[in-house]
């Protein structure tokens, strides 16, 4: 079981540059890779989100890249000398004819194409060169990143077997006390029945027991409880699997809370209302956590 939670950082270096990548992540109902590239950089997008998505399967994750080179520069600068001398000759001409002013060095560089750029290193092998040290940054922040949603989901792991223990002690308690209060329910209503017919004899006794017994059985919380056990049981299961449960146990635990409603508007005795509200309160923060289990 991994968490969605989770931080992870690579840094690799070589002889090109050294590339830092940073990922962040937090629960979603699917999978949200987001980017913060440098610019020039947004060519190795589709191989980081490859990277990742290979291992992470839920969540919202924030990829920031930082790439720093270390390399000397990977241009060099190229004066074009017949280009220069021609303005040089005309600025010449021009003061011959009567105007001031003398063309400085400063001027002459900003003339386009006097001065260009010229690479170095072939485009193609530099962004290869950098892609392969990204992609290995951002494989050791994957995996980093899901050391750490490990960890975070072991931790879960162990709450929700504690509170489903929990769970489990509630059923178990209601399922004792269910039937003793049903008994009393019945009773306290076959004396009001009886109290408040005394006056039409017309009504048959039996008719009366078929009433009651129809009104009882329609309070009966016995298929609830059956189901509740149920669902703990397959919850219990699900928690020693490997892989994506999150949306499993979601279901679930709606299911659980559900039937605990169910019986709870059929509550008609304190004690079981009182262990009714400690399981809606369990359940209620199953559920916040589970939100987080990928």
């Amino acid at each position: 079981m991994n968490s969605m939670t989770g931080y992870g950082k690579g840094i690799i270096e070589s002889d090109c540059g050294r590339a830092i990548v940073e990922l962040r992540s937090v629960n979603n109902r699917f999978l949200d890779l987001s980017f913060r590239l440098p610019r020039g950089f947004q060519y190795v997008e589709d191989a980081m989100r490859s990277t990742v998505s290979a291992f992470v399967k839920r969540g919202r994750v924030e990829i920031v890249l930082v790439y720093e080179c270390t390399r000397p520069s990977d241009t060099m600068l190229i004066l074009n000398e017949p280009l220069a001398k021609s303005y040089l000759d005309i600025a010449s001409k021009i003061e011959g004819l009567g105007f001031n002013g003398q063309i400085t060095v400063a001027d002459l560089i900003k003339i386009p194409d006097v001065v260009s750029h010229r690479s170095i290193v072939d485009d193609e092998k530099k962004e290869k060169d950098q892609a392969l040290l990204i992609i290995k940054a951002t494989k050791v922040a994957t995996d980093e990143l899901i050391l750490m949603r490990q960890i975070e989901g072991s931790k879960l792991n162990r709450d929700l077997k504690t509170k489903l223990a929990d769970l489990s002690v509630c059923t178990n308690e209601i399922a004792q006390i269910a039937p003793k209060s049903m008994v009393e329910h019945r009773q306290k209503l076959l004396n009001r029945i009886f109290d408040s017919i005394l006056s039409q004899p017309s009504v048959s006794e039996n008719k009366i027991y078929e009433e009651v017994a129809f009104i009882v059985d329609k309070l009966n919380i016995d298929e609830e409880i059956t189901r509740i056990k149920s669902h703990l049981e397959h919850f219990d299961e699900i928690l020693h699997q490997d892989g994506l449960v999150g949306k499993k146990l979601d279901f679930l635990t709606h299911e659980i809370n559900r039937e605990v409603n169910t019986i709870a508007s059929k509550a008609n005795n304190y004690d079981v209302t009182r262990i009714l509200l400690d399981m809606k309160n369990i359940v209620e923060m199953m559920r916040e956590q589970i939100q987080n289990i990928e």
